[in-house]
C-alpha cells in the first residue's frame, strides 16, 4: 500500500503499528519449531521430548509486542472508517488479496477482518496453551513451563482487553476524590511503606494527567497551526499510549484506595493490587520511545528546533508544572518500573515472613523485572540513572 501510494507512512503506522516486530517474533518461533519437528522426525524421537515448553514460554514472554497494536485499535478503526469512504481505496486490492480471491478464498479478506486477526490470535493463545496442558504429563518440567506460558498469555490478554475497553467512566476514575490523602491505620514499618506506595502512585497519576493536559493537547494544537518545528503526527507519536497508561494507573490507584478502606493487618496486600492492575507490559513498548524522546529533548539545540525549544521553556515556567519541564516528565515515566522495584523491596523488608503478602511481592517483582531487564538490554543502566 505504501509502494502504490495508497497510504501515507503515518496512516500505515496507524493501521499496522509494531507489525514488523510481531512478524519477526512469529517467524523466529516457526523457524525454531520446524527445526525441532524435523529433528524429531529424523531421529524417530517423540516431539514432546524436544522440550517445546521452553519454546512456548519464550513465545508467551514476548507476546507483549502485541500491546502497541491492540492499544491502537480505536485509532485504527477511526482511520479505517475514513479510508472506507474513499472510493479509490475501496476499489484497491493488493496483489496478494486478488490472488486469494481468485483462488476462492473470499472469506475474511476485507480490511476490517484482516486488521482484527492479530487481536484474535492473541486471545487464542491462552486456549492453545490450555489444550497443550491436557496432553502434557503433570509434574514434569514441560507441564510447568507450558502452564507458566498460559498464565503469562492470560495476563496479557486481560491487560489488552482492559486497555482498549471504552469505559465511559474516565472522568470519574480520575476525579479529584482519587487524589485526596488516605492512609492505612496500621502503625508499623509496613504501614508506613504502604502509605508511601499510595502517595507515590497518587503523585505519578497526577503527573501523567498534567503531562497530557499541559503538553499533549496543547502541542497538537500548536503543531496544527504550524507554531512548532514538528508536525501534528510527530506530536501524536511522541505521546502514543500515554492516555491508556494514565487510565490504567488510575484504575490501579482506585483499587489501592479500596484496599486501604477495607484494610486488614493480617490479610490485606497492596502488592497484589500492583500485580493485578500494573500495566508493566505496556512499559516495554513505551519506555524505548520515551527514552529516545527524552534524549532528544535534552540534546537538541535552539538552532535545530528554536520554536520547540522556546515552547518547552515557556511551558516549564507554568506554575502547574511546579518547575518541571517536558524532559523531566518523560524521565519520570522511564524510571517508573525501577521505582516500583525499590518500593516493593522496602515493602518486602517491612513485611513479616508469615504474612501472605510475602509471596505476592515476589510475583509483582518478577513481573516488573522482566520489563526492567528488557529496557536495560536496549539502553543499559543509563536509562534508569537519568
Amino acid at each position: 500500500m505504501l509502494a502504490e501510494q495508497m497510504l501515507t507512512k503515518h496512516q500505515a503506522n496507524t493501521l499496522f503499528p509494531n507489525m514488523e516486530n510481531i512478524e519477526a517474533l512469529h517467524s523466529a518461533f516457526v523457524t525454531k519449531f520446524e527445526y525441532q519437528w524435523e529433528q524429531s522426525r529424523q531421529s524417530s524421537i517423540c516431539i514432546s521430548e524436544y522440550h517445546l515448553g521452553e519454546l512456548f514460554l519464550v513465545l508467551a514472554t514476548h507476546l507483549h509486542l502485541y500491546t502497541e497494536y491492540c492499544a491502537n485499535l480505536p485509532q485504527q478503526q477511526k482511520l479505517r472508517n475514513q479510508l472506507e469512504e474513499n472510493a479509490n481505496f475501496v476499489e484497491y486490492q493488493p496483489s496478494i488479496v486478488r490472488e486469494r480471491i481468485e483462488a476462492g478464498e473470499r472469506r475474511n479478506m476485507a480490511l476490517r477482518s484482516v486488521l482484527m486477526k492479530p487481536m484474535q490470535r492473541l486471545c487464542r493463545y491462552p486456549l492453545i496453551f490450555k489444550d497443550l496442558l491436557q496432553y502434557t504429563p503433570e509434574g514434569t518440567p514441560e507441564y510447568e513451563k507450558i502452564s507458566l506460558a498460559k498464565d503469562k498469555a492470560s495476563e496479557l490478554v486481560a491487560f489488552v482487553n482492559s486497555s482498549i475497553t471504552q469505559t465511559g467512566d474516565d472522568d470519574k476514575i480520575l476525579s479529584d476524590e482519587l487524589f485526596k490523602p488516605i492512609s492505612v491505620p496500621e502503625q508499623s514499618p509496613r504501614g508506613t511503606v504502604v502509605n508511601n506506595i499510595i502517595k507515590r502512585e497518587q503523585d505519578y497519576v497526577s503527573s501523567l494527567k498534567l503531562l497530557l493536559e499541559m503538553f499533549q493537547s496543547d502541542m497538537i494544537y500548536e503543531a496544527q497551526h504550524r507554531r512548532l518545528d514538528i508536525g501534528e503526527h510527530e506530536v501524536k507519536e511522541m505521546f502514543l499510549g500515554l492516555d491508556s497508561l494514565m487510565m490504567d494507573h488510575g484504575k490501579m490507584l482506585v483499587a489501592m484506595r479500596q484496599q486501604v478502606m477495607g484494610w486488614d493487618n493480617d490479610s490485606s496486600m497492596i502488592s497484589g493490587v500492583i500485580y493485578r492492575y500494573g500495566t508493566f507490559p505496556m512499559y516495554s513498548i513505551i519506555i524505548p520511545r520515551i527514552f529516545k524522546l527524552y534524549l532528544c529533548m535534552t540534546h537538541f539545540s535552539c538552532r535545530e528546533k528554536p520554536k520547540l525549544a522556546k515552547y518547552i521553556s515557556r511551558k516549564g515556567k507554568d506554575e502547574r508544572c511546579k518547575g518541571r519541564t517536558l524532559d523531566q516528565f518523560l524521565k519520570m515515566i522511564v524510571k517508573r518500573p525501577h521505582v516500583y522495584l525499590k518500593l516493593l523491596a522496602c515493602l518486602e523488608e517491612a513485611t513479616p515472613s508469615t504474612h501472605p503478602e510475602k509471596g505476592m511481592i515476589d510475583g509483582a517483582k518478577a513481573l516488573i523485572s522482566v520489563v526492567h531487564k528488557q529496557c536495560k538490554k536496549i539502553y543499559g543502566d543509563h536509562a534508569f540513572r537519568i
